[in-house]
């Protein structure tokens, strides 16, 4: 079964492999992934000959934090945003899915505000139109089509919308259009999904994803919020997720 292989490893040519989640590689050589009956498969793998190294596609979870993208005035920084659009450029033309999971509408607000006296949800409502101007232009300049989901945690508890979600996803994805989620703050009451994390976390097991990224003005993983308490110790690896560790997080 494909599933059973690691990327790299070589296959027998002319065979036929089959996995649950239905990616196969068909007697040609070809990988991709089975469609309706009667529908001729779509490619989701590279194209390779028989016993040629396997490059598995990946989806990818990006969640970029409102620390990452803002500078010591807690203004948006542009040409920082910039090189990083082009780094996710680079890995997403290796064949990859991404969906990005992105803070920043109200530090962007905050910035076009005229008036101190804005809710923060007004703030949000405000910054989000010009955050996801800059993503769309910036990635426009790499050739690459953006669709932006707005998004609260009433989302994932009624199934149909549930559902929904999910194949407005994997469409977009499998279409090569980069999903860019924000929280829904201008309409989020006590229901948040705070900073962002834990939505990234409900999206990564909703498409399936095999790779989850957080982006981070932090090191890694501390003790306790190195912001606030200097002995806070980072945690160079996590080889299992009891109490202690979820306290951390």
């Amino acid at each position: 079964k494909l599933g059973h292989f690691l990327p790299h490893q070589r296959l027998r040519p002319r065979a036929l492999y089959t996995s649950p989640n239905g990616l196969f590689i068909c007697k040609k050589g070809k990988i991709g992934i089975r469609q309706a009956r009667g529908q001729r498969p779509r490619q989701c793998f590279l194209i390779l000959c028989a016993g040629c190294v396997i490059s598995l596609l990946m989806k990818i979870i990006l969640k970029i934090g409102t620390n990452v993208l803002v500078n010591n005035k807690n203004c948006l920084d542009l040409v920082l945003m910039q090189n990083l659009v082009q780094e996710i450029s680079r890995v997403y033309n290796q064949n990859h899915q991404i969906i990005i999971i992105t803070s920043g509408a109200v530090a962007t607000g905050r910035e076009m505000a005229q008036s101190n006296q804005l809710f923060r949800s007004a703030l949000a409502a405000l910054g989000q139109a010009k955050l996801i101007k800059y993503y769309h232009d910036f990635f426009s300049q790499q050739g690459i089509q953006i669709a932006q989901i707005l998004l609260s945690a009433n989302s994932f508890k009624n199934r149909p919308r549930f559902n929904l979600l999910k194949e407005t996803l994997l469409q977009l994805a499998s279409n090569r259009i980069i999903p860019i989620i924000n929280e829904n703050d201008t309409t989020v009451l006590k229901d948040t999904f705070g900073d962002n994390d834990f939505l990234a976390a409900i999206i990564a097991v909703l498409v399936d994803a095999q790779k989850l990224v957080f982006l981070t003005d932090l090191d890694g993983l501390y003790s306790s919020d190195p912001k606030i308490d200097k002995n806070a110790r980072i945690i160079q690896e996590v080889k299992s997720v009891d109490l202690e560790i979820q306290r951390m997080c």
